[in-house]
């Protein structure tokens, strides 16, 4: 190779370069003003990184914001959201996304001293605002051609603020180390696929749901079993001794499910094991002291 096809080599590939990353700052500081003044949601993200060759985008700290007066922390703070698009297949006319990955969702709700929820009575004022657009999706009733092949969420949060007891202070509740993995959204051909979804409620408890669904249908289906255990009583007796006048000193809840969807109709069955509750009225009582089993 001569030096001089070289020169022009080593300069395409640069302008090449910086072209690309004047292209992911520019989308990284407009798009996201743009995209909150056209759906009226405040958002902002730090970065967003396009891979040209392989239809991947990565965006970074994206924050939806602005919503929880009480505790200042933004509906939704996630990490990183990773999209890889199949760009073999789009030329083809399909749209397929190989793997949506969220890493490190923060939900985040408060409940104010009104015993409100800010962020909900948002969420449904936002989705009064476009009933055009709602109308005009309504009449379409034409299927998406998307099939996402992987969609996985990772090491995400669900966490509420409640502010409503007053002068004893807020209460925290905590859905934490959330694992959600779907193994495929075919809109154009909907199927039952492989469901897991996992989390620790507040420190000891544990969450799970496993099975099969299809959430791609425009009526849901599922095969799903679900499992709480090792759920600390004492974590939520401060809602017992506010609203039904007891005070928890101990207990454990399990309970198994076997959750089953067929078109939006569900068919269900628990079994509900609670051990060692210990609770006290207020006037010094005791309300329940013992185990309990029930399969209602």
């Amino acid at each position: 190779m001569s030096k001089k096809v070289f020169t022009r080599l080593v300069l395409v590939v640069g302008v090449f370069f910086i072209l690309k990353i004047a292209l992911d700052l520019g989308i990284s500081f407009f798009a996201a003003p743009l995209i909150a003044k056209k759906t009226n949601v405040p958002l902002e993200f730090s970065h967003v990184s396009i891979h040209y060759l392989s239809g991947a985008v990565t965006i970074n700290h994206l924050r939806v914001g602005g919503i929880n007066p009480e505790s200042k922390k933004h509906l939704l703070d996630v990490s990183q959201i990773y999209v890889n698009l199949s760009l073999s297949k789009l030329l083809s006319g399909n749209i397929v996304v190989e793997e949506i990955r969220v890493t490190h969702p923060v939900f985040h709700v408060d409940v104010n001293k009104k015993n409100q929820m800010p962020a909900v009575a948002w969420i449904e004022k936002l989705g009064k605002e476009e009933p055009k657009r709602k109308l005009a999706t309504a009449q379409k009733k034409v299927s998406p051609s998307l099939v996402i092949e992987s969609l996985k969420i990772l090491d995400g949060a669900f966490e509420v603020s409640d502010y409503s007891f007053g002068d004893e202070g807020h209460t925290n509740l905590e859905m934490k180390n959330i694992k959600m993995v779907v193994g495929e959204l075919n809109f154009m051909s909907p199927k039952l696929s492989d469901f897991l979804f996992e989390a620790v409620v507040q420190d000891k408890g544990v969450f799970s749901l496993d099975g099969k669904a299809d959430f791609a249908s425009p009526k849901w289906s599922t095969d799903l079993k679900g499992k709480i255990e090792n759920i600390e009583l004492v974590d939520f007796g401060s809602y017992a001794k506010r609203d039904g006048n007891v005070e928890v000193k101990s207990g454990v809840f399990n309970m198994e499910s076997n959750i089953q969807i067929k078109k939006n109709q569900l068919d269900s069955s628990h079994h509900v094991k609670a051990t060692d509750v210990k609770a006290e009225l207020l006037t010094g009582k005791m309300a329940q002291e013992g185990s309990a089993v029930g399969q209602p």
